[in-house]
């Protein structure tokens, strides 16, 4: 699905959908972005907020595990997005259903191989990052870390998150790649 706005088609993340469904695809009409600085928290649902911690990129990620291996960029370049996560909802829930997408000007290829999934999620555990979709008390929150597949020459980043629901936000990245203090 092609979109008019002038960030190009939707980039789907490595951790495209928990679910397993088909990635969600979102209205040219979607909601207004939102300028995000570092360390500033941004609610992206009446339960959820996130706080954008660092922005970095790589050429490969190594899962520690000889057999699940590691993620590389292709041709592009690895995008991960360090972020906190809090539950400001009155229950205990999780963000297991959300679809985290990037958008960039660039429309490249998606990674969607289970063994590359695992790997970052391998990865993840190995830095002390939480899992995205892991269920969280209310007013508890999570360290993680999204991990794209982009365009080497690809800049200007739009993160959009949305929920179950259809609620949502969408993000404009910092810049900045210093990192801030995670939970």
């Amino acid at each position: 699905m092609k979109t008019k706005e002038p960030y190009g088609k939707l980039m789907k993340s490595l951790l495209v959908d928990s679910s397993g469904c088909r990635p969600f695809q979102f209205d040219a009409g979607a909601a207004p972005v939102v300028a995000v600085e570092l360390g500033g928290w941004v609610e992206i649902d009446p339960n959820w907020a996130v706080q954008i911690t660092k922005v970095e990129t790589a050429t490969c990620i190594d899962s520690g595990n000889a057999f699940a291996g590691s993620v590389s960029a292709e041709n592009g370049k690895l995008m991960v997005v360090y972020m906190t996560v809090r539950n400001q909802g009155q229950e205990a829930g999780s963000l297991v259903w959300s679809r985290w997408q990037l958008l960039d000007a660039q429309a490249q290829a998606e990674v969607t191989d289970l063994n590359q999934l695992l790997a970052v999620s391998l990865w993840r555990e190995a830095q002390g990052l939480r899992d995205p979709g892991e269920r969280l008390l209310p007013g508890a929150m999570a360290c993680t870390a999204l991990v794209f597949r982009v365009s080497r020459e690809a800049e200007d980043w739009l993160l959009r998150v949305r929920g179950l629901l259809g609620r949502g936000k969408t993000l404009a990245l910092p810049k900045q790649k210093q990192k801030i203090a995670c939970c």
